[in-house]
């Protein structure tokens, strides 16, 4: 049998690109700034540098080489960031998929508490979390928001990113109702002048930390779906 393939006709400079990146230990890269390197090491032309850098970083994103988010709602492209090594960004993030596993730390122990960024620091988190220095902490926060591991909620001029998966987790099987009842169950999240109102009777792990979070980012909404037979969430905009 044989397999289905791709054939992509890539200029050799581009890939002569991929290469100089991955030697410099420069990681994160200002999107104007990658694409004036570029220009003026002659891997694009200056007349087409915009459609021809937009190609590569979609060509290298989709390849898992670079990472870039397009996030046009949270900033334009030229204030955005590129990221030239995935491996080194999705190492960053997964630091906040494991903080229920991190030593125990003041600043971290409140973010278990709640969940809610803004409970802390912004700063003081990712130091306590060791995140990189060259990652912007607002900039990590949208991109959290954008893939969907961090949701965001305003509550007047103020915006909150809410983490369901720092929360203590059990597994699902133990929440099971009993007596027909889904009480245990519920969860509610409450908007409060400087901070969230987390109430909780443990999170089951999985796919769920997802589910949360889109149900989160609809404003004013309230989700009950104890008639499913499922696990009820409020949202209390």
């Amino acid at each position: 049998m044989q397999e289905a393939c791709m054939e992509l006709a890539v200029p050799k400079l581009w890939y002569c690109l991929l290469l100089i990146t991955r030697k410099i230990k420069k990681k994160m890269w200002h999107y104007s700034d990658l694409k004036r390197f570029c220009i003026e090491k002659s891997y694009i032309y200056e007349d087409l540098a915009d459609e021809q850098f937009k190609a590569i970083l979609s060509l290298f994103h989709s390849l898992g080489f670079y990472v870039y988010f397009h996030m046009p709602d949270k900033m334009s492209s030229e204030s955005n960031l590129v990221c030239t090594d995935a491996t080194f960004l999705y190492q960053e993030i997964s630091k906040f998929l494991t903080v229920q596993y991190a030593d125990n730390d003041p600043i971290l122990d409140l973010f278990r508490k709640t969940g809610d960024i803004s409970a802390v620091k912004a700063q003081d988190l990712f130091d306590a979390l060791s995140v990189d220095p060259s990652i912007p902490p607002a900039w990590l926060l949208s991109v959290l928001h954008h893939v969907g591991i961090a949701a965001k909620i305003s509550q007047g001029s103020n915006d909150h990113y809410f983490l369901p998966s720092v929360l203590p987790s059990r597994n699902a099987l133990d929440l099971l109702p009993q007596r027909g009842t889904v009480d245990n169950l519920s969860f509610t999240i409450s908007c409060k002048t400087d901070f969230l109102d987390v109430q909780f009777y443990g999170l089951p792990t999985g796919v769920f930390h997802r589910l949360v979070v889109d149900m989160a980012n609809r404003s004013s909404t309230t989700v009950d779906m104890e008639n499913r037979g499922c696990r009820k969430f409020t949202h209390l905009g």
